[in-house]
Protein backbone atom coordinates (compact mmCIF):
# COMPACT_ATOMS: atom_id res chain seq x y z
CA UNK A 1 0.00 0.00 0.00
CA UNK A 2 1.59 3.65 -1.11
CA UNK A 3 1.51 5.99 2.11
CA UNK A 4 4.00 8.47 0.12
CA UNK A 5 3.81 10.61 -2.72
CA UNK A 6 5.85 13.64 -4.21
CA UNK A 7 3.49 16.56 -4.47
CA UNK A 8 3.91 16.95 -8.09
CA UNK A 9 2.54 13.28 -8.80
CA UNK A 10 -0.25 14.01 -6.86
CA UNK A 11 -4.07 13.64 -9.09
CA UNK A 12 -7.25 15.07 -8.96
CA UNK A 13 -8.32 11.48 -8.12
CA UNK A 14 -6.06 11.61 -5.16
CA UNK A 15 -7.81 13.79 -2.94
CA UNK A 16 -8.92 11.47 -0.71
CA UNK A 17 -5.51 10.27 -0.03
CA UNK A 18 -3.56 13.39 0.31
CA UNK A 19 -5.71 16.06 1.20
CA UNK A 20 -7.36 19.44 0.06
CA UNK A 21 -3.98 21.21 0.77
CA UNK A 22 -1.58 18.51 -1.04
CA UNK A 23 -3.78 18.81 -4.22
CA UNK A 24 -4.01 22.54 -4.28
CA UNK A 25 -0.02 22.57 -4.44
CA UNK A 26 0.34 19.92 -6.57
CA UNK A 27 -1.99 21.53 -9.15
CA UNK A 28 -0.36 24.86 -8.80
CA UNK A 29 2.90 23.08 -9.51
CA UNK A 30 1.55 22.03 -12.82
CA UNK A 31 0.75 25.53 -13.97
CA UNK A 32 4.49 26.53 -13.57
CA UNK A 33 3.68 28.18 -9.56
CA UNK A 34 6.43 28.33 -7.86
CA UNK A 35 5.69 26.11 -4.57
CA UNK A 36 8.34 24.75 -2.34
CA UNK A 37 9.31 21.11 -2.71
CA UNK A 38 8.09 18.35 -0.93
CA UNK A 39 6.15 15.27 -0.23
CA UNK A 40 2.66 14.21 1.03
CA UNK A 41 2.35 11.76 3.88
CA UNK A 42 -1.28 10.03 2.43
CA UNK A 43 -3.89 9.12 4.77
CA UNK A 44 -3.20 5.31 4.40
CA UNK A 45 0.10 5.59 6.55
CA UNK A 46 -2.62 7.71 9.44
CA UNK A 47 -5.24 4.45 8.94
CA UNK A 48 -2.51 1.94 9.28
CA UNK A 49 -1.24 3.92 11.97
CA UNK A 50 -4.49 3.80 13.95
CA UNK A 51 -4.77 0.03 13.08
CA UNK A 52 -1.51 -0.64 14.26
CA UNK A 53 -2.23 0.98 17.68
CA UNK A 54 -5.78 -0.12 17.71
CA UNK A 55 -6.75 3.05 18.29
CA UNK A 56 -10.02 2.98 15.69
CA UNK A 57 -12.13 1.87 18.80
CA UNK A 58 -10.98 3.76 21.36
CA UNK A 59 -11.20 6.58 19.30
CA UNK A 60 -15.06 5.90 18.02
CA UNK A 61 -16.04 4.69 21.36
CA UNK A 62 -14.79 8.25 22.71
CA UNK A 63 -16.98 10.40 19.90
CA UNK A 64 -20.16 8.36 20.74
CA UNK A 65 -20.00 9.94 24.26
CA UNK A 66 -19.56 13.50 23.20
CA UNK A 67 -22.05 16.07 23.66
CA UNK A 68 -21.37 18.69 21.42
CA UNK A 69 -23.81 21.41 22.96
CA UNK A 70 -21.08 20.37 26.33
CA UNK A 71 -17.68 22.12 25.61
CA UNK A 72 -16.38 20.20 28.77
CA UNK A 73 -17.29 17.27 26.98
CA UNK A 74 -15.97 18.40 23.54
CA UNK A 75 -12.83 18.99 25.60
CA UNK A 76 -12.56 15.99 27.44
CA UNK A 77 -13.27 13.78 24.38
CA UNK A 78 -10.17 15.80 22.62
CA UNK A 79 -7.79 15.40 25.27
CA UNK A 80 -7.99 11.76 25.49
CA UNK A 81 -8.08 11.22 21.40
CA UNK A 82 -4.89 13.23 21.15
CA UNK A 83 -2.96 11.74 24.00
CA UNK A 84 -4.01 8.17 22.28
CA UNK A 85 -2.13 9.47 18.98
CA UNK A 86 0.52 11.35 20.62
CA UNK A 87 2.11 8.14 22.67
CA UNK A 88 1.18 5.75 20.02
CA UNK A 89 4.46 4.71 17.83
CA UNK A 90 4.73 4.91 13.94
CA UNK A 91 5.61 1.37 12.65
CA UNK A 92 9.12 0.90 11.39
CA UNK A 93 8.06 0.75 7.87
CA UNK A 94 6.47 3.91 7.77
CA UNK A 95 8.88 5.57 9.86
CA UNK A 96 11.82 4.18 7.02
CA UNK A 97 10.05 5.40 4.05
CA UNK A 98 9.33 9.37 5.71
CA UNK A 99 13.09 9.78 6.57
CA UNK A 100 13.90 8.43 3.06
CA UNK A 101 11.83 11.10 1.85
CA UNK A 102 13.01 13.48 3.89
CA UNK A 103 16.46 13.11 3.36
CA UNK A 104 15.93 13.26 -0.53
CA UNK A 105 14.61 16.79 0.08
CA UNK A 106 18.23 17.47 0.98
CA UNK A 107 16.91 20.52 3.80
CA UNK A 108 17.80 20.69 7.33
CA UNK A 109 14.55 22.50 8.11
CA UNK A 110 11.09 21.65 6.88
CA UNK A 111 7.27 22.31 7.43
CA UNK A 112 5.06 19.96 8.02
CA UNK A 113 1.76 20.95 7.42
CA UNK A 114 -2.08 19.33 8.04
CA UNK A 115 -4.06 18.43 4.96
CA UNK A 116 -7.46 17.48 6.28
CA UNK A 117 -9.65 15.16 3.30
CA UNK A 118 -12.62 17.70 3.24
CA UNK A 119 -10.53 20.51 3.20
CA UNK A 120 -10.78 23.97 1.11
CA UNK A 121 -14.31 23.68 -0.84
CA UNK A 122 -15.54 26.95 -1.47
CA UNK A 123 -18.26 26.27 1.36
CA UNK A 124 -15.64 25.06 4.22
CA UNK A 125 -12.11 25.54 5.11
CA UNK A 126 -9.69 24.32 7.41
CA UNK A 127 -7.56 27.23 7.43
CA UNK A 128 -6.83 27.91 11.59
CA UNK A 129 -8.19 24.30 12.81
CA UNK A 130 -5.32 22.43 11.82
CA UNK A 131 -1.71 22.71 12.89
CA UNK A 132 1.52 23.38 11.03
CA UNK A 133 5.28 23.04 12.13
CA UNK A 134 7.75 25.45 10.71
CA UNK A 135 11.72 24.95 11.10
CA UNK A 136 11.18 21.04 11.53
CA UNK A 137 14.57 18.92 11.79
CA UNK A 138 14.65 15.10 11.59
CA UNK A 139 14.75 14.44 15.32
CA UNK A 140 11.17 16.43 15.69
CA UNK A 141 9.83 15.55 12.73
CA UNK A 142 7.60 11.92 13.22
CA UNK A 143 6.46 13.80 16.57
CA UNK A 144 5.43 16.62 14.78
CA UNK A 145 4.16 14.48 12.34
CA UNK A 146 2.03 12.72 14.67
CA UNK A 147 0.94 16.57 16.53
CA UNK A 148 -0.74 17.34 12.64
CA UNK A 149 -2.85 13.61 13.19
CA UNK A 150 -3.98 14.80 16.46
CA UNK A 151 -4.60 18.32 15.46
CA UNK A 152 -7.77 16.47 13.44
CA UNK A 153 -9.35 16.24 17.21
CA UNK A 154 -8.22 19.61 18.77
CA UNK A 155 -12.04 20.68 20.62
CA UNK A 156 -11.90 23.65 17.98
CA UNK A 157 -11.56 20.98 15.11
CA UNK A 158 -14.40 18.64 16.61
CA UNK A 159 -16.71 21.69 17.03
CA UNK A 160 -15.94 22.45 13.29
CA UNK A 161 -16.80 19.04 12.23
CA UNK A 162 -19.97 18.91 13.89
CA UNK A 163 -21.03 22.30 12.46
CA UNK A 164 -20.03 21.73 8.96
CA UNK A 165 -21.91 17.77 9.52
CA UNK A 166 -18.52 16.38 8.39
CA UNK A 167 -18.83 14.31 11.73
CA UNK A 168 -21.32 12.33 9.76
CA UNK A 169 -18.62 11.32 7.24
CA UNK A 170 -14.91 9.43 7.22
CA UNK A 171 -12.54 12.49 7.89
CA UNK A 172 -8.86 11.78 7.49
CA UNK A 173 -5.83 13.79 7.39
CA UNK A 174 -2.78 13.48 5.32
CA UNK A 175 0.59 15.59 5.91
CA UNK A 176 2.35 17.71 3.69
CA UNK A 177 6.42 17.87 4.39
CA UNK A 178 8.25 20.86 2.60
CA UNK A 179 11.54 22.31 2.03
CA UNK A 180 11.73 25.55 4.70
CA UNK A 181 11.79 28.44 3.08
CA UNK A 182 13.52 31.32 4.99
CA UNK A 183 11.18 33.62 3.95
CA UNK A 184 12.13 37.67 3.79
CA UNK A 185 8.87 38.79 3.98
CA UNK A 186 5.72 36.52 3.75
CA UNK A 187 1.83 37.43 3.96
CA UNK A 188 -1.51 36.46 2.65
CA UNK A 189 -2.92 37.76 -0.33
CA UNK A 190 -6.95 37.51 -1.36
CA UNK A 191 -8.44 37.85 -4.98
CA UNK A 192 -11.13 39.84 -3.62
CA UNK A 193 -10.94 42.07 -1.55
CA UNK A 194 -12.37 40.23 1.40
CA UNK A 195 -13.96 43.51 3.49
CA UNK A 196 -15.88 45.35 0.49
CA UNK A 197 -16.48 42.28 -1.19
CA UNK A 198 -15.34 44.28 -4.39
CA UNK A 199 -14.21 41.56 -6.96
CA UNK A 200 -11.75 44.05 -9.12
CA UNK A 201 -9.29 44.59 -6.21
CA UNK A 202 -6.94 42.48 -4.74
CA UNK A 203 -5.68 42.87 -1.47
CA UNK A 204 -2.49 41.95 -0.11
CA UNK A 205 -0.72 41.80 3.65
CA UNK A 206 2.44 41.34 4.19
CA UNK A 207 5.23 41.45 7.24
CA UNK A 208 9.03 40.26 7.61
CA UNK A 209 9.98 36.81 8.35
CA UNK A 210 7.50 34.33 8.51
CA UNK A 211 4.07 33.96 8.11
CA UNK A 212 2.93 32.70 11.07
CA UNK A 213 2.88 35.57 13.35
CA UNK A 214 0.27 37.71 10.68
CA UNK A 215 -1.79 34.53 10.39
CA UNK A 216 -2.28 34.89 13.99
CA UNK A 217 -2.47 38.02 14.56
CA UNK A 218 0.80 38.62 16.30
CA UNK A 219 2.03 41.56 14.18
CA UNK A 220 -0.09 44.02 12.62
CA UNK A 221 1.08 44.09 8.71
CA UNK A 222 1.28 46.58 5.81
CA UNK A 223 -1.68 46.60 3.36
CA UNK A 224 -1.84 46.80 -0.18
CA UNK A 225 -4.79 47.26 -2.59
CA UNK A 226 -4.56 46.43 -6.27
CA UNK A 227 -7.39 47.03 -8.90
CA UNK A 228 -6.27 43.94 -11.34
CA UNK A 229 -8.16 45.20 -14.58
CA UNK A 230 -5.55 48.07 -14.57
CA UNK A 231 -2.78 47.01 -12.39
CA UNK A 232 -2.68 50.40 -10.12
CA UNK A 233 -1.88 50.07 -6.62
CA UNK A 234 -4.79 52.08 -4.68
CA UNK A 235 -3.93 52.18 -1.46
CA UNK A 236 -0.55 51.62 0.48
CA UNK A 237 -0.75 51.05 4.70
CA UNK A 238 2.92 51.01 5.58
CA UNK A 239 3.84 49.72 9.28
CA UNK A 240 6.80 51.00 9.98
CA UNK A 241 8.44 50.66 6.64
CA UNK A 242 7.32 48.86 3.24
CA UNK A 243 7.73 45.10 3.07
CA UNK A 244 7.37 45.18 -0.94
CA UNK A 245 8.64 47.32 -3.75
CA UNK A 246 5.67 48.60 -5.88
CA UNK A 247 6.78 46.25 -8.62
CA UNK A 248 6.47 43.42 -6.27
CA UNK A 249 3.05 44.09 -5.40
CA UNK A 250 2.10 44.38 -9.03
CA UNK A 251 3.99 40.86 -10.05
CA UNK A 252 2.63 39.46 -6.58
CA UNK A 253 -1.39 40.53 -7.32
CA UNK A 254 -0.89 39.65 -11.07
CA UNK A 255 0.17 35.63 -9.91
CA UNK A 256 -3.17 35.51 -7.56
CA UNK A 257 -4.93 36.51 -10.19
CA UNK A 258 -3.76 33.45 -12.15
CA UNK A 259 -4.27 31.53 -9.46
CA UNK A 260 -8.13 32.96 -9.14
CA UNK A 261 -8.16 32.39 -12.67
CA UNK A 262 -7.02 28.69 -12.65
CA UNK A 263 -9.29 27.72 -10.39
CA UNK A 264 -12.11 29.00 -11.10
CA UNK A 265 -12.83 30.97 -7.84
CA UNK A 266 -11.55 33.56 -5.69
CA UNK A 267 -8.62 32.96 -3.69
CA UNK A 268 -7.38 33.15 -0.22
CA UNK A 269 -3.57 32.42 -0.85
CA UNK A 270 -0.62 32.14 1.03
CA UNK A 271 2.97 33.62 0.25
CA UNK A 272 6.28 33.92 1.00
CA UNK A 273 9.46 36.01 -1.22
CA UNK A 274 13.21 35.03 -0.70
CA UNK A 275 16.09 35.99 -2.88
CA UNK A 276 13.47 38.47 -4.88
CA UNK A 277 11.04 35.12 -5.44
CA UNK A 278 8.01 34.40 -4.67
CA UNK A 279 6.83 30.84 -3.32
CA UNK A 280 3.19 29.93 -2.79
CA UNK A 281 2.41 27.91 0.25
CA UNK A 282 -0.99 27.56 -0.07
CA UNK A 283 -4.35 28.33 -1.81
CA UNK A 284 -7.70 28.02 -1.15
CA UNK A 285 -11.51 29.17 -1.83
CA UNK A 286 -12.07 32.14 0.25
CA UNK A 287 -15.37 30.89 1.86
CA UNK A 288 -16.38 34.20 3.54
CA UNK A 289 -18.10 35.91 0.43
CA UNK A 290 -21.63 34.63 2.10
CA UNK A 291 -21.59 37.07 4.57
CA UNK A 292 -20.65 39.81 2.47
CA UNK A 293 -23.86 42.40 2.47
CA UNK A 294 -22.53 44.31 -0.46
CA UNK A 295 -21.63 41.80 -3.07
CA UNK A 296 -23.01 42.89 -5.82
CA UNK A 297 -24.61 39.54 -7.44
CA UNK A 298 -27.59 40.17 -10.21
CA UNK A 299 -27.85 37.45 -12.26
CA UNK A 300 -29.77 37.29 -15.76
CA UNK A 301 -31.06 34.47 -17.35
CA UNK A 302 -28.87 34.12 -20.55
CA UNK A 303 -31.10 31.47 -22.67
CA UNK A 304 -34.48 30.98 -22.62
CA UNK A 305 -34.15 26.55 -22.68
CA UNK A 306 -31.67 24.78 -20.87
CA UNK A 307 -28.20 24.41 -22.10
CA UNK A 308 -27.12 20.47 -22.58
CA UNK A 309 -25.42 18.99 -19.75
CA UNK A 310 -22.33 18.08 -21.74
CA UNK A 311 -21.92 21.02 -22.82
CA UNK A 312 -21.15 22.74 -19.66
CA UNK A 313 -17.35 21.62 -18.88
CA UNK A 314 -16.49 23.21 -22.43
CA UNK A 315 -18.30 26.67 -21.16
CA UNK A 316 -16.77 26.54 -17.72
CA UNK A 317 -13.30 26.01 -18.98
CA UNK A 318 -13.18 28.63 -22.10
CA UNK A 319 -15.23 31.54 -20.25
CA UNK A 320 -13.60 30.97 -16.58
CA UNK A 321 -10.01 29.94 -17.92
CA UNK A 322 -9.24 30.84 -21.41
CA UNK A 323 -11.46 33.92 -21.97
CA UNK A 324 -9.78 36.01 -19.51
CA UNK A 325 -6.78 35.53 -21.48
CA UNK A 326 -7.45 36.88 -25.03
CA UNK A 327 -8.92 39.99 -23.34
CA UNK A 328 -6.58 40.88 -20.92
CA UNK A 329 -8.62 40.10 -17.68
CA UNK A 330 -10.65 43.60 -19.26
CA UNK A 331 -13.62 41.26 -17.53
CA UNK A 332 -14.51 38.25 -15.96
CA UNK A 333 -17.42 36.62 -16.46
CA UNK A 334 -18.79 34.10 -13.72
CA UNK A 335 -21.44 32.23 -15.34
CA UNK A 336 -24.00 31.00 -12.67
CA UNK A 337 -24.63 27.21 -13.77
CA UNK A 338 -28.00 25.61 -12.00
CA UNK A 339 -28.46 21.65 -12.66
CA UNK A 340 -32.17 20.95 -14.00
CA UNK A 341 -34.05 17.37 -13.10
CA UNK A 342 -33.69 16.58 -17.39
CA UNK A 343 -29.80 16.59 -17.16
CA UNK A 344 -30.10 19.83 -18.66
CA UNK A 345 -28.51 23.10 -16.85
CA UNK A 346 -30.22 26.90 -16.72
CA UNK A 347 -27.66 29.41 -17.62
CA UNK A 348 -27.08 32.64 -15.83
CA UNK A 349 -25.05 36.17 -15.62
CA UNK A 350 -24.53 38.72 -13.44
CA UNK A 351 -23.71 40.77 -16.36
CA UNK A 352 -25.95 43.67 -14.97
CA UNK A 353 -22.65 44.67 -12.46
CA UNK A 354 -20.80 47.03 -14.10
CA UNK A 355 -17.25 45.81 -13.11
CA UNK A 356 -18.14 42.42 -14.35
CA UNK A 357 -20.50 42.67 -17.31
CA UNK A 358 -20.54 43.69 -20.96
CA UNK A 359 -19.43 47.35 -20.27
CA UNK A 360 -15.63 46.53 -19.70
CA UNK A 361 -15.71 44.36 -22.66
CA UNK A 362 -16.82 46.71 -25.19
CA UNK A 363 -14.48 49.42 -23.22
CA UNK A 364 -11.74 47.03 -24.39
CA UNK A 365 -12.94 46.19 -27.81
CA UNK A 366 -13.67 50.27 -28.24
CA UNK A 367 -10.14 50.72 -27.05
CA UNK A 368 -8.51 47.89 -29.65
CA UNK A 369 -10.36 47.44 -32.43
CA UNK A 370 -7.88 45.75 -34.29
CA UNK A 371 -7.54 43.00 -31.69
CA UNK A 372 -11.08 42.50 -31.86
CA UNK A 373 -10.63 42.06 -36.27
CA UNK A 374 -7.52 40.10 -35.52
CA UNK A 375 -9.60 37.45 -33.16
CA UNK A 376 -12.44 37.71 -35.52
CA UNK A 377 -9.95 36.50 -38.69
CA UNK A 378 -8.73 33.99 -35.95
CA UNK A 379 -12.14 32.69 -34.90
CA UNK A 380 -13.48 32.35 -38.65
CA UNK A 381 -10.10 30.20 -39.51
CA UNK A 382 -10.84 28.10 -36.72
CA UNK A 383 -14.15 26.97 -37.18
CA UNK A 384 -12.91 26.03 -40.76
CA UNK A 385 -10.51 23.64 -39.04
CA UNK A 386 -13.26 22.44 -36.71
CA UNK A 387 -15.17 21.92 -40.03
CA UNK A 388 -12.24 19.43 -41.65
CA UNK A 389 -11.88 17.53 -38.14
CA UNK A 390 -15.20 16.60 -37.96
CA UNK A 391 -15.20 15.12 -41.46
CA UNK A 392 -12.81 12.20 -40.15
CA UNK A 393 -14.59 10.72 -36.64
CA UNK A 394 -11.88 8.99 -34.59
CA UNK A 395 -10.29 9.20 -30.97
CA UNK A 396 -7.74 11.04 -31.78
CA UNK A 397 -9.63 14.14 -34.02
CA UNK A 398 -12.43 14.18 -30.79
CA UNK A 399 -9.32 15.08 -28.79
CA UNK A 400 -8.10 17.65 -31.11
CA UNK A 401 -11.44 19.05 -31.25
CA UNK A 402 -12.38 19.46 -27.65
CA UNK A 403 -8.99 21.10 -27.52
CA UNK A 404 -9.78 23.71 -30.52
CA UNK A 405 -13.64 24.35 -29.19
CA UNK A 406 -12.18 24.87 -25.20
CA UNK A 407 -9.35 27.30 -26.28
CA UNK A 408 -10.42 28.89 -29.28
CA UNK A 409 -13.62 28.65 -30.72
CA UNK A 410 -15.72 29.05 -27.41
CA UNK A 411 -13.53 32.14 -25.74
CA UNK A 412 -13.90 34.15 -29.25
CA UNK A 413 -17.93 32.90 -29.75
CA UNK A 414 -18.40 34.43 -26.41
CA UNK A 415 -17.22 37.46 -27.20
CA UNK A 416 -19.54 37.24 -30.28
CA UNK A 417 -22.38 36.74 -28.64
CA UNK A 418 -22.40 38.94 -25.64
CA UNK A 419 -21.27 41.61 -27.69
CA UNK A 420 -24.06 41.31 -29.76
CA UNK A 421 -26.31 42.06 -27.25
CA UNK A 422 -25.09 45.24 -26.85
CA UNK A 423 -23.08 46.12 -30.18
CA UNK A 424 -25.64 48.01 -31.83
CA UNK A 425 -26.89 50.64 -29.65
CA UNK A 426 -23.33 51.46 -28.40
CA UNK A 427 -22.44 52.09 -31.97
CA UNK A 428 -19.15 50.12 -31.65
CA UNK A 429 -18.98 48.55 -34.86
CA UNK A 430 -19.39 51.19 -36.48
CA UNK A 431 -16.69 52.85 -34.01
CA UNK A 432 -14.19 49.91 -34.75
CA UNK A 433 -14.86 49.56 -38.63
CA UNK A 434 -13.99 53.04 -38.90
CA UNK A 435 -10.47 53.03 -37.16
CA UNK A 436 -9.38 49.69 -37.95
Amino acid sequence: MEHIKNLEDIKEKDFCLAGGKATSLSKMMLIGISVPQGFSILTTAFEEFLKENNLKEEITSIFNKVKYTDISSVKTASQKIRSLILTAKISKKIEQEIIKHFKQLNSKFVAVRSSATTEDSQTAAWAGQLETYLNTTEKTLLENIKKCWASLFTPRAIFYSFEKKFDKQKISVGVIIQKMIQSETSGVGFSIHPVTGNGTQILIESCFGLGEALVSGQVTPDRYIVEKNIWKILDKQHNKKPKLSDQEIIQLSKLINKLEIYFGFFVDVEWVKTKNKFYIVQSRPVTTLTELKDFPRQFEKFYNRPVPLTCIQYWWIAEYKKLPLLINNATHFNPLFIHKKNSAVDLYYDINNEKTGLLPLINYFKNNPKKFFKLSKKYQKDCDKLKEICKNKNVENFSKMYELLVNDIWPMLTITILLGRLIEENGIIKKIAKTS
